[in-house]
């Protein structure tokens, strides 16, 4: 789905990513299967039911799934930083998220 926020996306993950980077902020979910961790700056996230990564625009994140080579599925969200910032009346040059690991309460989960 795309809208002025940016765009969200079903992942059907199989494969490692290597570290690479984007203009947009994302948020990650994981709805099931293999969860892995990933690397966001210097910060390890162990993704599952109860934590979801934010990753700021450009900064450098990695995803590794488990070695037994079954696929995972997330949800994605690929924000625009300028739409983020105006909407929370954040400078220019303000993260959008404080940390790369980001609690997530049981309904939500359900709820992705």
């Amino acid at each position: 789905y795309w809208g002025r926020f940016g765009h969200v996306s079903v992942l059907n993950v199989a494969n490692d990513f290597v570290t690479h980077a984007h203009g947009e902020a994302h948020l990650i979910i994981w709805l099931e299967g293999t969860a892995g961790e990933m690397t966001i700056g210097r910060e390890t996230v162990r993704l599952g039911p109860d934590t979801a990564a934010g990753i700021n625009s450009f900064q450098p994140h990695s995803h590794a799934l488990s070695h037994d080579g079954r696929p995972g599925l997330f949800l994605a969200f690929y924000i625009d930083p300028d739409w983020a910032r105006r909407r929370r009346d954040l400078p220019a040059s303000a993260p959008l998220f404080a940390q790369a690991a980001i609690t997530l309460e049981p309904w939500l989960h359900q709820a992705a």
